[in-house]
């Protein structure tokens, strides 16, 4: 959600180690996903790291969801591969809106864009915020309790798609409509979030970017 108008079955690369800690293997290297997670309802961890989640969707869009990445790339004037890898597992500065100081904070004092209003203004009911034309993105509680952890790597792509394009969640859907999504009548930002996952189960890794 971007602040303007107001982001065979492959598993194998995420395992359960016990003790709320989920093993992560990427094709380039192993990471911990930090969450130590009271699993519910097969949603994601309560203290997984957006910043490595997101690292973690650069190495999914160079194989499982490699689909997304092909297409994306297709419109060269809109999307530069490179500057897509920099965001995701460098640039964007990523804030936990649970954080008492970040969500009391103003939004220009965040952003410094002149903005007076609170950032916990802007969370009520969504995933992330990103704030137009700069690199910050604040991840809110329903991040942490509402979403499977491949929906959570889902979500930076999303959230990096609108740093890279400054297009709001009505505009990015249009353009992904391009490459096989399908926004509902009642369109809602989390669909171009499960889009991008891709699997009914909002788990599974092996579908991303469908077609139809």
């Amino acid at each position: 959600m971007i602040k303007s108008l107001r982001s065979n079955d492959f598993r194998p690369l995420v395992h359960f180690l016990g003790n709320g800690t989920f093993l992560i293997l990427a094709p380039i290297f192993i990471a911990i996903l930090l969450c130590q997670s009271s699993y519910a309802s097969s949603k994601g961890g309560l203290n997984t790291s957006p910043s490595q989640a997101a690292t973690i969707a650069w190495q999914y869009l160079n194989s499982n969801w490699r689909r997304c990445l092909d297409d994306f790339k297709l419109d060269t004037k809109r999307f530069d591969v490179r500057k897509f890898k920099r965001l995701l597992t460098q640039e964007i500065q990523w804030h936990d809106g649970r954080d008492e100081f970040i969500r009391n904070s103003t939004i220009d004092s965040l952003v410094h864009n002149g903005d007076p209003s609170l950032v916990v203004s802007q969370l009520y009911g969504r995933d992330a915020v990103t704030f137009r034309g700069t690199l910050h993105v604040v991840v809110g509680p329903n991040f942490f309790t509402d979403n499977t952890q491949t929906e959570q790597i889902a979500i930076t792509i999303h959230e990096a798609l609108h740093v890279l394009t400054k297009m709001d969640d009505a505009d990015l859907a249009g353009w992904l409509v391009n490459f096989g999504f399908k926004p509902s009548k009642l369109f809602r930002t989390a669909e171009i979030t499960d889009w991008i996952v891709g699997a009914k189960n909002h788990m599974d890794i092996n579908n991303g970017c469908p077609k139809d």
